[in-house]
């Protein structure tokens, strides 16, 4: 019998490299995946999900099968064709108010209501764009996900039309069928022009007070996430909670929900 050529990734480079780059966005973005899970269990949504199920509103958006929403935030334009380095997809909401952004570059995408745009599409890249007004809990990936869920948490925060964010985690053990505690964190970003954030005694940021810059929390920021470099882009990964953008300060409100104790 005629030897068959192996399969696995690693025999080409070139697919080792894509495959390598596909599973550590996916591994960042774990944390928000299992979030959606947990609002599907208990309130019926959907993970991944049509463009129009998000924007019922836009008729055009009824026959796209070529893209999809991973919940209401990322926005998935992948390649579906053979031997080509380039893929069209429309932004919804461009025009009514909503913004995306790069999940690479966090760059603000600049498009026409309804265009269906060119994006560029190498073997190793898969268009990937994150929603104005989302914030995203993300960690660093590693080799397994249980690797993955043990390094620090961070924050991608893109900012909508009025410069404010929202978003959730879901945190329970990972393990068990019924944990025995679970908790849901909703996080706010609020934007605050020419403030100054004090840390208090419980190492939250809280009692803004007038001033033009905040550098120690800049700099924290830059040392923290050294391989994510600061942009004054409105889309930014930050950690701890504040962070600078152009001359104003970008203030993270973390509330915490006990489900179970």
């Amino acid at each position: 019998m005629k030897a068959t050529i192996g399969q696995e990734a690693y025999h080409w480079s070139s697919v080792s490299e894509a495959a390598r780059r596909a599973i550590s966005v996916r591994y960042s973005l774990l944390t928000y995946m299992y979030t959606l899970f947990y609002y599907a269990h208990t309130q019926g949504e959907t993970v991944m999900r049509a463009l129009a199920w998000e924007f019922p509103n836009d008729a055009s958006l009824r026959a796209v099968d070529t893209q999809f929403l991973l919940g209401p935030s990322i926005l998935v334009t992948p390649v579906l064709e053979p031997n080509v380095d380039t893929v069209r997809g429309v932004f919804p909401g461009i025009g009514a108010g909503t913004r995306w952004y790069d999940w690479y570059t966090l760059a603000e995408v600049q498009a026409q209501p309804q265009q269906n745009v060119t994006l560029s599409a190498p073997l190793e890249v898969i268009n990937v764009h994150v929603r104005g007004g989302s914030i995203l809990p993300l960690q660093q990936p590693k080799y397994t996900t249980g690797e993955t869920r043990n390094t620090p948490y961070s924050l991608l925060v893109a900012l909508d039309d009025n410069a404010e964010a929202t978003g959730s985690l879901y945190l329970d053990d990972g393990v068990s069928l019924q944990p025995n505690a679970t908790r849901l964190v909703q996080v706010i970003a609020l934007f605050q022009a020419l403030l100054r954030c004090k840390k208090s005694a419980n190492d939250h940021f809280s009692s803004p007070t007038p001033t033009t810059a905040c550098p120690s929390h800049q700099r924290a920021t830059t040392t923290l996430h050294n391989r994510w470099p600061m942009s004054p882009s409105p889309a930014l990964r930050i950690h701890p909670t504040v962070i600078m953008v152009a001359s104003a300060v970008v203030l993270v409100v973390a509330t915490t929900a006990s489900l179970k104790a």
